[in-house]
């Protein structure tokens, strides 16, 4: 049986997150894992974007990866 795609919103998306204390996901033998959709909505990610990963105390920040800053002159 086919999975089901559940379009969700972003506001219910946040409202989700505020209702649960934490989402789980798996990692694959090869240390893969699939961001949740409420976090991939929160966040406005989506396929092909870069997440950044912040690691303070044990804890892990997940946020959207911000693009490079344009270089300033000097030779390339």
């Amino acid at each position: 049986m086919p999975a089901r795609r559940r379009d969700v919103s972003l506001s219910q998306a946040r409202k989700f997150l505020t209702l649960v204390s934490m989402i789980t996901s798996k990692l694959t033998c090869k240390a893969q894992t699939t961001v949740p959709q409420a976090v991939r909505l929160a966040l406005g990610v989506g396929a092909g974007d870069e997440i950044a990963y912040s690691v303070l105390d044990g804890k892990v920040l997940l946020t959207k990866a911000q693009p490079p800053a344009p270089r300033r002159g000097g030779a390339v």
